[in-house]
C-alpha cells in the first residue's frame, strides 16, 4: 500500500507561486508519536499547509524524557499559542495547573533552601545587601519581614495565591510569569485531536524498513502494515535511540557523562493524592535528588542518582524516605548530544538529538526551542546545506546551554555532604560554565550566550542559590545604600499589593474552571 502525498492549494509560508520562491516540501515525515512528535507534526502542518505531514508511530521509549514531561517553561505558553493550543483548553481538558516557582530544598545543606521564581528578576544588589546567612535568595516565607528580599512571584508562590499577569508596568501583577503542568495522557490526547483536525496523517503501524539514497539521505520508509511513505525530509522524534538518524550510519555522539552526574532515574507509582501548589519541590538527598511535581491528578515524583555510587536498592530506599513514593520504573540515561542533529534530510529533535537529566523539566522546553529554530530557518523541499549547517550550529548551542545550566546546580562552593554531591562537584565544567561562574562571582553579571535556552535571570537565580555569588559590579558598587533601602521598600510594597490583588490558588482555579473565558 503506497501512501500518496497530495498537495493542498492553500497559502503557504514556503510558496511555489512567488517569483524566485523555493518549492515547499511535497511530504514531511515525522517518526515518533509521543507528545514531541505530535507537536512537531502540528507545527509543521501549520507552517507548510500545502504539504502532507505524515506521523508514524514508534515504540514508546522510557528514556525519552521530553515525551514523558508533564511540565515545561513559561516560554512554552507562547509556543502553544502559536499553533492554537490554548491554555483554557489545557486547564479544562488536560488537568493543567500553574507553577510560579521551584523550591530547592536542602540543596546546599540541611535547611538551606533557595527558590527559582519566574517573572521579574531581583536586583543583584539587593541580594548582596540582604543580610541572609544562607545562599542568596533562600528566604521563603509568606511574611515579607523574613530575611532576604523576594520577587512578586516568589511572594505569591509562598502564600499560595495566584493572579494572571497584566500588561501594565504600574501593576505588581505585571511582574508575574508562570509555567503549566498537565496530565500526560490527557495532554497527548489533546495534541492528537488537534493533529487530526489539522489533517496530519497518523500511521499507527511502526517502521519495518528504511530506504536510503547514495548520499545517505532517507528516501522512503516501509511500515509494518506494508505502507510505503516517501518524504522530502524527516523529523526523528523517536527518543534516544534516534531510529532514523542512526539507520544510515552511527552518528557522532558527544558524551556528557563527565559533566552531568545523574545516569539513573526512578519514577514513582503515581498514586499520590492530587495537590494544588504553585511550587515544584526538588529535594537534595544524600545520594541524589527527588523532584516532586504537584498536579490535579497526583503528585508526581522522580529520583535522580549516579549508578556508580548508589545501588538501585539504596536509591529506591532514599526515594521512599524523601517522597513516600514507591519506584515502579528505572530509566537509564545516556547524557550527551549528537554532534550534528541534522544529517542529510533527517533532523533529530528532543531526546533523539540531546539527552540529559530532567532537573527542572528542561527537556520538553529544549524540544520546543529546537522546533522554533527549525521554523525560523523554514527549509524548503530542496535542502540548502547552509541552512543545515546553521541549524546544527545553533541547535548545538541550545543543547550545550541546557547542559551547562543543569551542571551549574552542582557547582556550589560549599557542597552538601554525601558521596553523590562530592562526585557531582568534581565533574568537568565547560568554558562557558566556568565563565558564568567567574563573572557572576566577581561582577554579579551573567555573560551573554548566543541561543541560550534559559534567560540570565534563571542563570542568576541558580548561581545565587548555590552560593556562587553575586559579586559587585562597578555600577552596583556606586549605588547609594540609601537608594537600595528605598528600592527594597518599594519591592516589599509591590509584593504586598500583589498579594492583595491575588486570590488563594484553589479559589482562583475553581473560578477559572467555572468560567474558562
Amino acid at each position: 500500500m503506497v501512501l500518496s502525498c497530495t498537495l493542498r492549494r492553500s497559502a503557504s509560508p514556503v510558496s511555489d507561486d512567488a517569483p524566485g520562491a523555493r518549492a515547499a516540501p511535497t511530504c514531511i515525515g515525522v517518526v515518533g508519536d509521543g507528545q514531541v512528535g505530535l507537536t512537531a507534526a502540528i507545527v509543521l502542518r501549520r507552517s507548510y499547509p500545502r504539504s502532507d505531514v505524515v506521523l508514524i508511530a514508534a515504540p514508546p521509549d522510557p528514556a525519552a524524557l521530553a515525551d514523558a514531561a508533564i511540565t515545561s517553561w513559561p516560554s512554552s505558553l507562547g509556543f502553544h499559542d502559536s499553533f492554537g493550543f490554548d491554555e483554557a483548553g489545557l486547564i479544562l481538558r488536560a488537568g493543567a495547573s500553574h507553577r510560579l516557582a521551584t523550591r530547592y530544598a536542602d540543596w546546599c545543606g540541611a535547611g538551606r533552601d533557595w527558590v527559582l521564581p519566574y517573572g521579574a528578576a531581583l536586583d543583584p544588589a539587593m541580594r548582596v545587601n540582604s543580610g541572609d546567612d544562607g545562599p542568596a535568595g533562600s528566604a521563603h516565607s509568606a511574611s515579607l519581614g523574613a530575611a532576604g528580599p523576594q520577587t512578586v512571584t516568589q511572594a505569591l508562590a509562598a502564600s499560595g495565591r495566584f493572579a494572571m499577569p497584566v500588561d501594565n508596568p504600574e501593576s505588581p501583577l505585571s511582574d508575574i510569569d508562570y509555567a503549566l503542568r498537565w496530565n500526560g495522557p490527557a495532554y497527548r490526547s489533546r495534541l492528537a485531536s488537534l493533529a487530526r483536525h489539522m489533517g496530519v496523517r497518523h500511521l499507527t503501524a511502526g517502521l519495518s524498513r528504511l530506504a536510503h539514497a547514495g548520499d545517505g539521505s532517507l528516501t522512503a520508509v516501509t511500515c509494518e502494515d506494508g505502507s510505503l511513505i516517501a518524504a522530502d525530509w524527516w523529523l526523528d522524534c523517536s527518543g534516544p535511540a534516534a531510529r532514523l538518524r542512526a539507520a544510515a550510519s552511527e552518528p557522532a555522539f558527544e558524551s556528557w557523562a563527565d559533566m552531568l552526574p545523574v545516569d539513573r532515574l526512578l519514577v514513582d507509582d503515581r498514586k499520590a493524592s492530587p495537590a494544588l501548589s504553585l511550587e515544584d519541590r526538588i529535594l537534595a538527598c544524600e545520594d541524589g535528588w527527588a523532584w516532586q511535581v504537584p498536579g490535579r491528578d497526583a503528585v508526581h515524583a522522580s529520583f535522580g542518582y549516579a549508578s556508580g555510587l548508589t545501588s538501585d536498592a539504596a536509591a529506591t530506599a532514599s526515594f521512599k524516605r524523601a517522597c513516600g513514593a514507591s519506584a515502579v520504573g528505572k530509566i537509564v540515561l545516556r547524557s550527551g548530544r549528537l554532534c550534528a542533529a541534522w544529517a542529510g534530510n533527517v533532523i533529530a529533535i528532543a531526546d533523539a538529538a540531546a539527552s540529559f537529566e530532567p532537573l527542572h523539566g528542561l527537556n520538553l522546553h529544549l524540544a520546543h526551542r529546537q522546533l522554533g529554530l527549525l521554523l525560523e530557518l523554514l527549509p524548503a523541499r530542496d535542502i540548502d546545506p547552509r541552512e543545515r549547517d546553521e541549524y546544527n550550529r545553533r541547535a548545538a548551542l541550545l543543547a550545550d546551554g541546557a547542559r551547562d545550566w543543569i551542571a551549574a546546580h552542582y557547582c556550589s562552593p560549599v557542597p552538601r555532604e554525601g558521596a553523590f554531591w562530592h562526585y557531582a562537584g568534581t565533574q568537568q565544567r565547560s568554558d562557558a560554565l566556568s565563565a558564568a561562574l567567574q563573572q557572576f562571582g566577581v561582577r554579579g553579571r551573567i555573560p551573554h550566550f548566543e541561543d541560550a535556552p534559559v534567560g540570565q535571570a534563571d542563570w542568576a537565580a541558580v548561581l545565587a542559590g548555590i552560593g556562587a555569588g553575586p559579586g559587585r559590579s562597578a555600577l552596583l558598587a556606586a549605588k547609594d545604600p540609601a537608594q537600595l533601602s528605598v528600592q527594597q521598600a518599594a519591592l516589599e510594597r509591590r509584593c504586598r499589593a500583589a498579594l492583595a490583588l491575588a486570590r488563594p490558588y484553589p479559589q482562583w482555579l475553581s473560578a477559572r474552571l467555572a468560567n474558562p473565558q
